[in-house]
């Protein structure tokens, strides 16, 4: 019985350590919106989970005030800049809200870093896919005094059994660094 509890906690911790950040009802102003960028298709379309993001985007649009948008993400898995494409498609929806871009990042930690080094400490309302949601919040807390969760519509079972392996990713390097921080 031990033995099975013990496997459990291991299986389960990446959830204990990584939490969702959902959003308070209450919460009704935003400086800004940061959308996470992820791979256009092939021919430089949008993806599935960049529709996704961008529908979730727009609904929240819709729920609270938002200073500014900022989309972030470079050109990872083709020529085309996940951001550039992005704000594109906002634009053709007809959003109004100011957009700014973050173009260098090529990872989910690199998305907060560079977010924070252009454009300062905000109070951010961050767009990411659903299974990716707390692996983002991570990041979001390191970099962002403030900052909430929102999601695009559930994704498939096999992009949450991914981003549990890049959670236990996550850990090792945050542990590695830790232990370097200590030891130096």
């Amino acid at each position: 019985m031990t033995v099975i509890l013990f496997i459990l906690l291991i299986l389960f911790f990446p959830f204990l350590i990584f939490r969702k950040g959902s959003l308070p009802k209450l919460k009704n102003h935003f400086d800004a919106m940061l959308i996470l960028g992820c791979p256009t298709k092939d021919d430089g379309t949008l993806s599935p989970a960049q529709n996704k993001r961008l529908a979730a985007a727009i609904t929240h649009l819709n729920r609270h005030s938002i200073s500014f948008i900022i989309i972030s993400g470079a050109a990872v898995k083709n020529a085309d800049v996940e951001a550039e494409v992005m704000k594109a498609a906002l634009q053709k929806k007809g959003v109004i809200v100011p957009i700014l871009l973050e173009t260098k990042a090529r990872n989910t930690y690199q998305n907060f870093l560079y977010t924070k080094e252009q454009f300062g400490d905000l109070n951010l309302l961050v767009i990411t896919g659903s299974s990716h949601r707390r692996r983002a919040y991570f990041f979001a807390r390191k970099f962002f005094g403030h900052s909430m969760m929102g999601q695009a519509k559930r994704d498939s079972w096999q992009e949450y059994i991914k981003e549990y392996f890049r959670m236990w990713n996550t850990l090792y390097w945050e542990g590695k660094l830790f232990f370097q921080k200590r030891h130096s």
